[in-house]
């Protein structure tokens, strides 16, 4: 996982990826590859957009098979808010 963050100062740009390693949760959902802006600049920004991405994968991965991905997505977008 790398980044570049250009002329900026700061990256407050945040992403990271399901656990590629669990053949079971794969079967059923797949690879999750979430991005979180940065808020431009604003205090904290960084450690928003780093909390959305963790809340987020932390959501998707209490999927149970029975949840469709478009419903687990929905969900996951509501527990990172």
């Amino acid at each position: 996982n790398a980044q570049h963050i250009g002329a900026r100062q700061q990256q407050q740009d945040a992403f990271g990826f399901s656990n590629l390693e669990d053949q079971a949760f794969r079967r059923h959902g797949g690879v999750l590859a979430v991005v979180a802006d940065g808020m431009g600049g604003m205090a904290f920004g960084d450690a928003a957009s780093k909390v959305a991405v963790k809340a987020f994968l932390e959501a998707y991965g209490a999927k149970p098979e029975s949840e469709s991905i478009p419903d687990a997505l929905v969900r996951c977008i509501l527990a990172a808010n």
